[in-house]
């Protein structure tokens, strides 16, 4: 592999992808083209080299794929539009990307919307890069990943770690391939169906500890600035049909490894990051001990007669998986007609809101409903169904609005 090369930027990326692609290997390194640029190489989307097919540890397809094992390509790389200080950011760069693809391809990938600061700063590296990933599946119509595994993610650490440690980088770095890794656990060389997609690499490298969002930037790449790796990237993340026997509507899973430090290939810091794709055989063990979460007791609404407005007029109910890393696919009923509930199904982490809709403005009352929320796969989830127990209050009185801080100032002589 030739040398990565020094130049007068602070960071620098660089990434591998490998996957099986008719028979073929494609395994490019890239530099981020702003880096090449700076360092004087040319900007230009080099071609993408093969190398022979490896063994796949006595993998055999019990079924060869199609040709279209991932949605259409860009025509070209979408730079990071946006700065990097927290989910704005985020939003609004993969926004962007979504938009111009949308403008290159003629499709109508909708604009995605994040979780807060707060929820987002919660979630472990696996889980952002789960988030991330399975927005960009589901928004083109294709099933998400089943979730974050725990026999995955130990494979994808501890190649993250190994790389780091050895002062290495790519796929074959210990020796074996990533197929070869992933089978070399006793959990996952036990029950796996054949995937032609295994692993995304991804390395920056600074002079100083302060690379920023280096998963949700990996996952970025992936889908949007790989043009110069063929797009192996964008298709491991991207990939479908698998060919699991696990709960319908779902795919594989998914492993994340982050190592941090260094130096690092001629570099005081880095962040590795190893993303690995599993497909399991049709007796995988779920074993769920999942358990819905995130679905509050009740909620009560208020209006204001005289104010004619009304507190909290939408709230919002984020499900969630309280036992394990599984994704959930869950749906709402509601009863009672003053109130609406959208959408009326989802996948986590997606949200959903309750608004007040139908109700009299005019009359002095109490109404009140409910609403179930049913995990509809995987089956079984403890805790599903919920209801949520809710009331809207209709008062005659205007609200007090109370601003905060209070000055209490003593005039006493």
């Amino acid at each position: 592999m030739p040398p990565i090369a020094r130049h007068v930027t602070r960071s620098v990326l660089i990434a591998l992808s490998i996957a099986l692609s008719v028979g073929l290997l494609a395994a490019l390194p890239s530099m981020d083209l702003a880096g090449a640029e700076a360092a004087g190489l040319p900007a230009s989307t080099p071609a993408c080299p093969h190398a022979p097919t490896p063994a796949n540890a006595g993998q055999t397809p019990s079924e060869p794929l199609g040709p279209l094992g991932y949605p259409p390509d860009p025509t070209a790389d979408i730079p990071w539009s946006a700065g990097a200080s927290g989910v704005a950011d985020i939003q609004a760069a993969f926004n962007h990307a979504r938009a111009t693809e949308n403008a290159q391809l003629g499709t109508s990938i909708p604009m995605l919307t994040l979780p807060s600061q707060a929820e987002w700063d919660a979630k472990s590296d696996g889980d952002k890069a789960l988030w991330l990933i399975n927005r960009e599946r589901i928004d083109r119509g294709i099933h998400p990943l089943h979730g974050i595994e725990a026999n995955v993610n130990e494979v994808a650490q501890s190649y993250a770690d190994y790389l780091l440690a050895n002062d290495a980088w790519g796929h074959y770095a210990d020796g074996r391939d990533p197929w070869q890794r992933l089978n070399d656990n006793p959990a996952i060389g036990a029950c796996h169906d054949f995937l032609s997609v295994s692993e995304n690499l991804y390395a920056f490298m600074s002079s100083a500890p302060n690379i920023l969002l280096p998963i949700e930037r990996s996952v970025y790449q992936a889908l949007y600035r790989d043009r110069g790796c063929c797009w192996g990237h964008r298709h491991t993340v991207l990939w479908y049909p698998y060919d699991d026997g696990g709960p319908a509507g779902k795919e594989g899973f998914l492993g994340v490894g982050r190592a941090s430090g260094g130096p690092y290939l001629g570099w005081n810091y880095a962040e590795v990051i190893v993303m690995d794709v599993f497909d399991p055989c049709a007796s995988w063990d779920y074993g769920t001990g999942a358990a819905l979460g995130g679905v509050p007791d009740a909620f009560t609404f208020a209006y204001s007669i005289p104010d004619r407005r009304s507190l909290s007029a939408s709230r919002r109910v984020t499900p969630q998986n309280a036992g394990n890393q599984e994704t959930f696919t869950w749906q709402v009923s509601t009863s009672g007609t003053w109130f609406t509930a959208s959408p009326s199904q989802g996948t986590t982490p997606d949200s959903f809101w309750i608004t007040l809709s139908d109700f009299s403005t005019s009359a002095v009352m109490t109404y009140t409903g409910a609403l179930t929320v049913t995990v509809v796969a995987p089956a079984g989830v403890e805790g599903s169904p919920y209801t949520i127990d809710l009331a809207l209050r209709v008062v005659a009185v205007p609200f007090i609005d109370v601003y905060l801080p209070l000055t209490v100032r003593n005039c006493a002589q």
